[in-house]
């Protein structure tokens, strides 16, 4: 399987003084690599022209919808091991579970995914959500 290697960041900015100002985004998004697409309130037609749901989290959240929604569209995840996140996730068959902020296994686990993992991790997403919520 061949695909490019383009990661797309869909977020609302945050009030926060602590998160990612929008300049900073806008300086790290090359738009050939890296594209931010801002808020998205249809994530189903994102979805569809991904790969590979990532989700870096690393508070209290809740269970986050769009993991949900990447396991309905059969798309592997890898997300941290935070409070939500991980209550989607069955860590190694529809994908990866990350310990929080630790960025080497984080791609290595990416790189895992993308080179080896990716067809089985897209069959098991669906099914496995259906399953335990029947």
């Amino acid at each position: 399987m061949v695909f490019g290697r383009t990661f797309w960041l869909c977020r609302r900015w945050a009030v926060n003084a602590d998160a990612v100002s929008q300049e900073e985004m806008e300086d790290c998004c090359d738009r050939k690599y890296i594209k931010w697409l801002n808020f998205q309130k249809d994530i189903k037609s994102v979805l569809d022209q991904c790969h590979i749901m990532a989700l870096p989290s690393y508070y209290r959240e809740g269970v986050p919808k769009s993991l949900f929604d990447a396991c309905a569209v059969d798309r592997p995840i890898v997300t941290t091991l935070s409070i939500g996140c991980k209550d989607v996730m069955d860590g190694g068959v529809n994908g990866f579970l990350i310990p929080v902020k630790d960025c080497e296994a984080w791609a290595e686990k990416m790189r895992i995914l993308i080179e080896k993992e990716l067809p089985k991790m897209c069959r098991h997403g669906r099914l496995l959500r259906v399953f335990q919520h029947v």
